[in-house]
């Protein structure tokens, strides 16, 4: 059946109990490494990245090592010009890049214009398309609050 344009329509979904007491979730995508191992092919082609999804571009990703320790990278990028060629990195450099900072497990995340870093309030780097556009979400890392 097709709904026509100005249907309303209700959804209802429920959470299987498996992720009942998950308090708080991030997506992103692709994998980049998974036990050590460089699995980001697998993983653009299992969650279907195309196109501009795929090419050189700003890149954000989150890894860990094997001690625990969290790893957060923002590569600049810029679009190409008639000056200047794509810069930025691939997924696959993105990959290799994590794992030579000694994460076992990494994802990435947002990439292009919406590519930021901020720290202590500043934009450290992004805005690759020279204007900071919106974005929906993102990671934030605070000190602990003593009690």
């Amino acid at each position: 059946e097709q709904l026509l344009p100005g249907t309303s329509v209700k959804v209802t979904y429920q959470l299987s109990d498996e992720w009942l007491d998950i308090m708080h979730a991030v997506t992103g995508g692709p994998r980049l490494l998974s036990d050590g191992d460089i699995v980001v092919k697998q993983s653009v082609m299992e969650e279907n990245f195309r196109g501009e999804l795929i090419a050189r571009n700003a890149r954000t990703a989150v890894g860990v090592d094997r001690f625990g320790k969290f790893i957060m990278v923002m590569v600049e990028g810029k679009k190409p010009s008639r000056r200047r060629a794509r810069t930025g990195m691939l997924f696959t450099e993105l990959a290799g890049l994590m794992k030579s900072l000694g994460c076992i497990h990494a994802v990435a995340f947002d990439g292009g214009s919406s590519a930021t870093m901020v720290i202590q309030g500043r934009v450290i780097l992004g805005a690759s398309a020279g204007y900071q556009p919106p974005v929906s979400n993102a990671i934030i890392v605070r000190k602990r609050r003593e009690s």
